[in-house]
């Protein structure tokens, strides 16, 4: 998929500039957001890990030694603003990863269609006009997700984690290794559900060009289907792959809702 990605780099560098500044926004509110809570109505200091990094040993000094009716009041309003520049970063993140999403379909719709403009008459006896307007179509549109959402994750969840593994190591170190040993609990579920998921996808894709292909075939081809009066044949016909079509799109949509409660 990064292949794709060769003429849009600097929109694709500036986005995941974009993501990993969203991710320690999310680390920042994570941090800090119970302690000053705590500080606020407990009137308690916020204690401070030895291993944490000077500035933030300063902001916490400048928390404890401000009085709390300050805080009260100051605390929520630099929380707000810290949410709309998150909310902001998210935006452009967002945008942008869209845009090359959009960008590269465009891109590869062009490829495919110059790839079969070059291709040999007996390769059209052998396939299916439905099926190779669904490959420039229906499988195009698989991309979107891919680069829209599959490589957003690829590089802001790696470095959500860095972000909270270091806020969790600075916590609690023993506590966090126990952690890790979960893991693999974890990881195995997934790795099983990707795998048939996988599975399903590549029948989806053959399915959706069996409903093209047998569309493009009974319009086109109405005026014989009529002369024949095979309308009610047609109909079953397309009314099963229709049926078997959404089956697939269940079991894709029952292991996707699976992954959150088994992780």
């Amino acid at each position: 998929m990064l292949q794709f990605l060769k003429g849009h780099l600097s929109r694709f560098g500036l986005a995941i500039v974009f993501i990993i500044l969203s991710s320690l926004f999310e680390g920042v509110q994570l941090s800090f957001i119970l302690p000053v809570i705590d500080r606020i109505f407990t009137n308690k200091p916020i204690i401070v890990p030895n291993k944490v990094p000077v500035f933030l040993s300063n902001i916490v000094n400048k928390l404890n030694s401000t009085d709390i009716h300050t805080l009260f009041w100051a605390v929520p309003l630099g929380f707000v603003v810290l949410f709309g520049i998150k909310q902001v970063v998210l935006f452009w993140s967002d945008y942008l990863m869209n845009d090359i999403a959009q960008a590269v379909m465009r891109d590869v719709r062009c490829k495919l269609f110059e790839r079969i403009q070059t291709l040999s008459l007996d390769y059209f006896s052998r396939k299916r006009v439905g099926e190779l307007v669904s490959r420039i179509t229906n499988d195009v549109g698989t991309i979107e997700n891919a680069i829209s959402y599959a490589v957003t994750d690829l590089f802001k969840q790696p470095f959500l984690i860095l972000v909270f593994m270091v806020i969790s190591f600075t916590i609690n170190t023993k506590g966090t290794l126990i952690v890790f040993l979960m893991f693999p609990c974890i990881g195995w579920p997934m790795v099983l559900i990707s795998k048939k998921l996988r599975k399903i996808a590549k029948n989806t894709q053959e399915k959706m060009a069996d409903i093209n292909s047998h569309l493009m075939e009974t319009i086109s081809g109405v005026r014989i289907l009529k002369a024949f009066g095979t309308e009610k044949y047609e109909i079953q016909r397309f009314r099963q792959q229709n049926h078997d079509y959404y089956k697939l799109r269940m079991k894709t949509i029952r292991n996707l809702i699976l992954m959150g409660p088994i992780t």
